[in-house]
């Protein structure tokens, strides 16, 4: 993954699978709704404590792992933000 919209396509694409509403996602991870709806869309800057308790209750694991960055590191910074203009 390298945006925030993907991440947010892969929680709502597992919330789903596991048949939680978001309303039951955030009640499980001690966030709002709200913020679950944003970080599915691709429209939170997540900290991470609570993207950590989101991935968690949906039995994932995230991982970081080494890559070739082709970007520089502005470039790549700024591709996650780039699903909340």
């Amino acid at each position: 993954m390298r945006t925030a919209e993907e991440l947010g396509a892969e929680v709502r694409a597992r919330r789903r699978e596991l048949g939680l509403t978001q309303q039951e996602l955030a009640a499980r991870a001690h966030v709002t709704r709200q913020w679950i709806a944003r970080l599915e869309h691709g429209h939170e800057r997540a900290e991470l404590d609570p993207l950590l308790r989101t991935i968690f209750q949906l039995e994932m694991e995230l991982r970081v792992e080494p890559t070739v960055v082709e970007d520089d590191l502005d470039d790549y910074v700024r591709s996650f933000a780039r699903a909340e203009e």
